[in-house]
């Protein structure tokens, strides 16, 4: 598994910008919070829920102080109030996983909870007073978001409650212990009870804020460890050598070896990974002019 180490989670694109956000291409985050010159991009775009065309997506490329650049980008839909935001880090994963824990107090549990957090699709959140164990969502379609601590438990008690009526009706008694529940979450979020949040991110993206960016923060633990093969692996980072071996080779050289007209276009029927139903995913090789080959797919 590795052993863990200390670290300061320096990256080469930690750092803050030497000035104000003027002509610098990702700002710090304190700058662009607080600077009118920098605004983020505009940009109509298609609702994923509705299918309106004039949803507003908004993206924002920007320097998380001693840590990397990231690309936040959100949607909005008048049209049928759809909402999404997301993260994107700009460039590889960090060389070693990384483990983040904020231990919470009563008297700071304001100031903690205010703390903004980066929270990658490959890290796993633990609140072990609560036995709370949020996964991955590397697989589930969830982009990394940035938020706050506070957020975190609220995204915990938005999905509990999500359901909550019908659940109630279902089976009463799993619904009491699911409120019951909400209310032990409610209750850190009061400040009434020492609690720690822990962030376990093999690729090293996930972020907490310090209070004193570059130095001690006595509060906040950072370990850092070598990733393992399997870690690799997941991030795709190493090829599956068992999946590798079993793929079956292809005895047919001269299907093999025809290659894919620039007319021809390749249907290949496969489950849409949206609702399962079989689809078709067309493919077809195009030239830009002064440019190279691409291949255009699309999946209906």
């Amino acid at each position: 598994q590795g052993r863990w180490s200390k670290g300061d989670m320096s990256s080469s694109g930690a750092g803050a910008a030497e000035d104000e956000g003027q002509g610098v291409l990702f700002p710090p985050l304190t700058t662009t919070v607080s600077s009118d010159a920098v605004a983020p991009a505009e940009l109509e775009s298609l609702c994923m829920n509705c299918h309106a065309t004039d949803a507003t997506t908004r993206l924002l490329l920007t320097q998380i102080p001693f840590f990397k650049q990231v690309v936040v980008s959100s949607t909005d839909c008048e049209e049928c109030g759809y909402r999404s935001s997301e993260v994107t880090s700009v460039g590889p994963p960090e060389p070693r996983a990384v483990s983040l824990t904020l231990s919470v107090a009563p008297a700071a549990a304001k100031e903690d909870l205010s703390r903004s957090v980066l929270v990658s699709d490959a890290a796993t959140v633990l609140v072990p007073q609560l036995e709370l164990e949020v996964p991955p969502t590397l697989h589930g379609g969830r982009k990394a978001r940035l938020t706050t601590i506070e957020g975190v438990l609220d995204e915990v008690v938005e999905g509990l409650r999500f359901g909550q009526r019908e659940r109630a009706l279902a089976d009463p008694d799993q619904a009491l212990a699911v409120a019951d529940f909400i209310e032990r979450v409610e209750h850190l979020k009061e400040g009434q009870n020492n609690f720690d949040v822990i962030i376990r991110d093999p690729s090293g993206n996930s972020h907490v804020e310090s209070l004193s960016p570059g130095g001690s923060d006595e509060r906040l633990k950072i370990d850092t460890r070598q990733r393992t093969r399997k870690e690799n692996v997941a991030l795709g980072l190493e090829e599956n050598e068992e999946t590798t071996e079993k793929a079956a080779p292809v005895d047919n050289e001269e299907e093999d070896s025809q290659p894919i007209g620039e007319e021809e276009v390749v249907i290949i029927h496969e489950n849409c990974p949206g609702c399962g139903r079989l689809g078709e995913n067309r493919m077809k090789l195009t030239t830009i002019p002064h440019f190279k080959d691409v291949m255009v797919m699309s999946f209906a």
